[in-house]
């Protein structure tokens, strides 16, 4: 049966391919009307248009909105498929750029781009090609094919004779960089469930893996979805002339040694059910001095990806704070021996001062701004988030950086010392909770249908407890306490001025939530490529059936 969809679930996916969404585009705030429009087509739609619906997302600067389509069941009950449309960029593509979106122009081009290659990944890419398995193009793995394959579902749904519930379709944009269409879905879709007489009762998001090898690693039902800190260190030291090195502290070298403490540091990794979160990574560093002189740095800026599986996001700043510090306690340590060796050497003193850094948060320290500055700071403060907030070419870490210099400039401290926050929007580390039965039918129904299917058809399917990519799931399946929530939003200088999301709404839907989708090699590089018999035909034909036993009655489900 599994061959069934293939020919149908390529259609749809070369077509949702040839439509551009990079991110941030005009292109992407066009999509949504695309999408619905090409959901239109089908007859149950025209018969029930007020089931397919185009919500825009509230104060979103670039208009953009979220799609949802309805084919409602003889139940209230409904689950939930859901993806994001947008894609990056294909100037990576290069000469082959005009292709990028027509996966069937772009193969044979890209084939003889490939030939002459002496790289393994562009040989590796070359022999899929060859083997007729794999269709290339920006966005067909990354995650147009997802959506694809809900729009077969939603159309073999509405086909079908009184399907026992609700399948629902939720598209949204923005995943790729801040992830404002699904932080939106929580409140939006409190409504719709209200507007359609609907009961949410699992969901499934469709985004794609990375698999380097046979697929046994990409074909999966992930358990849970990794969380995502963009942890900060805005660093201060003590200025000094280069002509006496150890008369201050050099910023950028507290700086470094933050970044020397935490890049790729296994010990830092998470881990769940023997699999292991990759380990920290810095993803900007810079010492904040804009002009030459022979003076020292005074202040250092750096950002870090810190990933989590069990872990929560409070716990994770927590231990980014307990590694700066040690790492600036380390630096100076450093630095004091070295000094020492310099005066044995040269029988002068070094002048090297009995340093202590200290760290705080920047909860902290806008407390400690807010007590010496007064009205005068908090208006200065008010005054830079009205310039920043509406800037839409102003990211998150610039935004942050920006305030968080100007209330240590108002706190009167100085250094050495660290102020650690958060300098983007925070991802959640997601899992079925065992405790809830309703998340344990969920992985009961989904493993019991996975393995129906490997014996029918042998291929295989593993499960894996961590989706180790970023996604969507953050903002539908998450539960944080309200006591994380408020430590995380205090430490974030862009919380409610340049991102948020309906945590009250989140909550109440408390929906389990797994990541089924297909999988590839190499998104969001030129040689992204989908491998088709897994997600054209096994993807829509495993979660046809976990839709369908789920939709059941409990007691069917054996």
């Amino acid at each position: 049966m599994s061959q069934s969809w293939f020919t149908r679930v390529r259609e749809l996916t070369v077509r949702l391919v040839r439509q551009p969404s990079v991110t941030n585009s005009a292109n992407e705030r066009r999509y949504a009307q695309f999408l619905h429009d090409l959901l239109a087509e089908l007859p149950y739609f025209a018969a029930h248009p007020t089931h397919l619906q185009i919500v825009p997302i509230p104060g979103d600067p670039q208009q953009r909105a979220n799609v949802f389509a309805l084919v409602r069941g003889a139940q209230p009950s409904t689950v939930i498929i859901s993806g994001h449309y947008d894609v990056v960029s294909t100037a990576n593509y290069g000469p082959l750029e005009p292709w990028a979106y027509d996966p069937d122009a772009l193969l044979l081009p890209l084939m003889a781009a490939l030939e002459d290659s002496p790289n393994a990944a562009d040989a590796l890419a070359l022999r899929d090609f060859r083997s007729g398995a794999w269709l290339p193009g920006r966005g067909t793995l990354d995650m147009k094919s997802g959506i694809a394959v809900g729009i077969a579902l939603l159309e073999r749904w509405a086909s079908t004779n009184e399907p026992p519930g609700g399948l629902l379709l939720v598209a949204s944009p923005d995943e790729e960089q801040t992830s404002e269409g699904m932080r939106a879905i929580a409140g939006q879709l409190a409504a719709l469930t209200q507007q359609w007489e609907i009961a949410p009762i699992a969901a499934i998001n469709v985004d794609a893996s990375h698999d380097p090898g046979d697929g046994r690693d990409g074909q999966a039902i992930f358990l849970g979805s990794v969380g995502k800190l963009l942890a900060s260190a805005f660093v201060v030291g003590r200025e000094t002339h280069a002509g006496a090195p150890f008369a201050g502290v050099n910023a950028a070298f507290l700086g470094a040694a933050v970044t020397q403490a935490l890049e790729c540091n296994p010990a830092l990794s998470d881990e769940v059910a023997g699999e292991v979160s990759p380990p920290p990574v810095c993803l900007s560093q810079r010492d904040l001095k804009d002009y030459y002189d022979v003076t020292t740095p005074t202040q250092h800026w750096s950002v870090y990806n810190i990933l989590s599986y069990q872990r929560s996001s409070a716990a994770a700043l927590n231990d980014f704070r307990i590694v700066v510090q040690q790492a600036l306690d380390g630096a100076i340590n450093t630095l004091a021996a070295r000094a020492a060796a310099y005066t044995s050497r040269s029988g002068m003193s070094s002048g090297f001062a009995d340093w202590r850094a200290h760290v705080l948060s920047f909860a902290e320290l806008h407390t400690i701004a807010l007590e010496r500055g007064g009205q005068a700071a908090h208006h200065a403060l008010e005054a830079l988030h009205a310039a920043l907030q509406n800037d839409p070419t102003l990211d998150l870490p610039a935004y942050s950086l920006a305030m968080t210099r100007l209330a240590w400039q108002w706190s009167g401290l100085s250094g050495p010392a660290a102020v650690v926050g958060v300098a983007g929007v925070v991802y959640r580390g997601v899992a079925l909770d065992p405790a809830a039965p309703t998340h344990q039918r969920l992985r009961e129904v989904a493993e019991r249908e996975a393995a129906r299917l490997m014996h029918e058809t042998g291929v295989a399917l593993c499960i894996r407890p961590m989706y180790p990519g970023i996604s969507d799931m953050s903002f539908l399946g998450s539960r944080e306490s309200q006591a994380e929530l408020a430590l995380l939003t205090e430490n974030t200088p862009t919380w409610e001025r340049r991102w948020r999301y309906d945590a009250a709404a989140l909550q109440t839907l408390n929906l389990p939530m797994l990541n089924i989708g297909p999988w590839g090699r190499d998104y969001h590089q030129r040689n992204e490529r989908l491998f088709m018999p897994y997600a054209f035909a096994t993807l829509p034909e495993l979660l046809w059936r976990i839709a369908t036993r789920l939709l059941q009655a409990p007691s069917l489900t054996s």
